[in-house]
C-alpha cells in the first residue's frame, strides 16, 4: 500500500496478540492490520490484528492448556502478505498473558529500492475471558521497528509504539470481532513522522459447524503526518465466509467496496486469513 492499518498496516495483529491477529498500512500492521490488525484462546477462547488482526474463541483446542502458539497468515490488495504469530501464557482462570509479532513483508514499509529495512511488530498484553467462555478481551502494548512512522533512511528500533485492544465474542450462533490499533511516532529520524489509526468489525452468523457468514467493515486512517493532511488510506466495507478447518484452525476471506479511495488503493478490495494453531 501506498502507506499502510497497520493491519494496514494489523495490522495484527487480535482473526493482534491476538489471533490476533487481519497495517494495512496491518497494522493489518496489528496489519492489516495491520496496523486488519490475529487471537490467542485460553481453552475456548482463540485471539485473531487480521491485525493484526484475528482468531475465533471457540475453534481452540477446547482442552485447557497452560500455553499456546498460533499463526495467523494474512494477504490483502494494501497490506500485501503478512504473517501473524500469536502466543499465550495461562495466568489463572479467565486470565493469560499474551504476545504477538507481525512480520510486515510490503518493502514500500521499507525501502523499496533494496526490498531492505522491512517494519516488524512485536507485543505484548493480557487476555480476559468471561466466566461463560463467549467473550475475549485483549489489551495490548506494541512497538514498531523499521523506518515507516519515524521516516529515517534506515531502521529504528522502537520506531513507534501501537496500543491496541482486540474484542471477540462467541456463542452456538453468533460470532463478532472488533479490533482497534493506533500507531503513534516514537522517534524522529526524518524529516516526515506519521500516525495512523486501524480498526475493523466483523459480525456474523453461524450457518452451521462448518460454515459462517457475516459482514466485514475496515478502516486504515492517517491521522498526522508531517506537513500534510490526515485522511483515509482505505475504508472497506463487504461480506465475508469463514470455513472452520479441523480444530483449531480456520479460513475467513472478506471482500467488497473501498469507500475511501484518497490514495488510490483501488475501488474494491481482499482479505484472506488462513488461522492456523500450532500448540
Amino acid at each position: 500500500m501506498k502507506t499502510p492499518s497497520i493491519t494496514l498496516l494489523l495490522l495484527l495483529c487480535f482473526t493482534a496478540f491476538v489471533s490476533a491477529q487481519d497495517m494495512g498500512l496491518e497494522a493489518e500492521a496489528k496489519t492489516t492490520t495491520s496496523h486488519e490488525m490475529i487471537e490467542i484462546s485460553e481453552e475456548k477462547d482463540a485471539m485473531e490484528t487480521d491485525s493484526t488482526t484475528v482468531a475465533d474463541p471457540q475453534e481452540m483446542d477446547k482442552k485447557s492448556r497452560s500455553s499456546g502458539l498460533a499463526v495467523n497468515i494474512v494477504q490483502n490488495n494494501v497490506g500485501g502478505f503478512f504473517p501473524v504469530f500469536l502466543g499465550h501464557v495461562n495466568l489463572r482462570p479467565n486470565l493469560n498473558a499474551t504476545w504477538y509479532s507481525v512480520f510486515w513483508t510490503n518493502p514500500s514499509f521499507g525501502t523499496l529500492d533494496v526490498g531492505g529495512d522491512l517494519w516488524l511488530e512485536t507485543g505484548a498484553g493480557l487476555g480476559f475471558s468471561s466466566p461463560n467462555g463467549k467473550w475475549y478481551v485483549n489489551p495490548s502494548i506494541g512497538f514498531t521497528h523499521g523506518k515507516l512512522l519515524s521516516g529515517g533512511e534506515r531502521t529504528a528500533i522502537g520506531d513507534g509504539i501501537v496500543p491496541s485492544i482486540m474484542a471477540l465474542y462467541n456463542d452456538k450462533v453468533f460470532e463478532f470481532e472488533f479490533y482497534l490499533a493506533y500507531y503513534k511516532a516514537l522517534r524522529k529520524e526524518g524529516p516526515v513522522t506519521k500516525d495512523f489509526v486501524l480498526n475493523w468489525i466483523a459480525p456474523g452468523v453461524k450457518v452451521s459447524k462448518t460454515f459462517s457468514i457475516g459482514a466485514f467493515y475496515e478502516q486504515f486512517v492517517l491521522t498526522r503526518i508531517t506537513e500534510g493532511d490526515p485522511h483515509s488510506i482505505y475504508q472497506w466495507l463487504g461480506p465475508y465466509v469463514k470455513v472452520p478447518v479441523g480444530e483449531g484452525h480456520f479460513v475467513r476471506f472478506a471482500g467488497g467496496w473501498n469507500l475511501a479511495n484518497q490514495e488510490a488503493t483501488g475501488n474494491e478490495f481482499y482479505k484472506i486469513s488462513a488461522f492456523i494453531a500450532l500448540k
